[in-house]
């Protein structure tokens, strides 16, 4: 799993580049707080510590 950028804010893809839908309504709900893009991205990154790695 990774953050990555993308052009407004950030997203967590899985190992096969595709997006999760439960972190994807989970980030959705933060840019609609007005949660600021850098806020995002560490409550990004620490979902992503906490998914399994699923190769």
């Amino acid at each position: 799993m990774k953050v990555e950028k993308t052009l407004a804010s950030f997203v967590l893809v899985d190992f096969n580049m595709r997006t999760i839908p439960e972190v994807l309504e989970f980030k959705q709900t933060l840019e609609l707080n007005g949660m600021l893009p850098n806020t995002i991205r560490g409550y990004l990154n620490d979902l992503k510590c906490k998914c399994p790695d699923k190769r």
